[in-house]
């Protein structure tokens, strides 16, 4: 990592968060048309990736439930 210039620790180029913003001068059709595409790429990624997802979905959902009973050092919580 190296040092901006007020001294903060930046990430290299390849591991700078990636800023999208949604155009607002879009017509309804190009909005349409980029709605599809992500879902058609979602659809194509689930076809290709379903076990992995499904399992790493699973681990966090144990993970986050696992937390919720038995934080890490401290008692149980009660509900």
């Amino acid at each position: 990592m190296t040092k901006s210039r007020k001294g903060r620790a930046k990430n290299p180029a390849h591991l700078q968060p990636i800023i999208l913003e949604i155009p607002i001068h879009w017509t309804p059709d190009q909005a349409l048309a980029i709605f599809e595409l992500l879902d058609d790429l979602k659809e194509k990624i689930w076809v290709r990736y379903n076990c992995q997802i499904q399992r790493m979905m699973r681990e966090q959902h144990q993970a986050d439930h696992f937390e919720d009973i038995a934080p890490i050092g401290g008692p149980p919580q009660v509900f």
